[in-house]
């Protein structure tokens, strides 16, 4: 969790702070005992707009609605890689 800034390079046009979240998933899988393969995926949707609610009632039931608006980046990379 984080914050990314928009810096308009407009004059007057200032900048804006908005939430974001990052994840990633890899897999590195060796090929030979010294020799392997590795890929990997990041995300970073940062929020633009978001509204919602939460209501709970007893005996113990909650409920969350959030609808949002984002921007995503996101980078891969895959490469080989050698031990000794």
């Amino acid at each position: 969790m984080g914050a990314t800034r928009f810096d308009h390079k407009v004059e007057d046009a200032g900048s804006e702070w908005r939430f974001s979240i990052g994840s990633g998933l890899g897999v590195k899988t060796y090929l030979s005992p010294r020799f392997g393969l590795r890929l990997e995926a990041r995300v970073w949707p940062t929020f633009l707009q978001t509204q919602g609610g939460f209501l709970c009632s007893l005996p113990g039931g909650c409920l969350a609605e959030v609808e949002a608006d984002f921007l995503t980046q996101g980078s891969a990379t895959a490469g080989f890689f050698v031990t000794f």
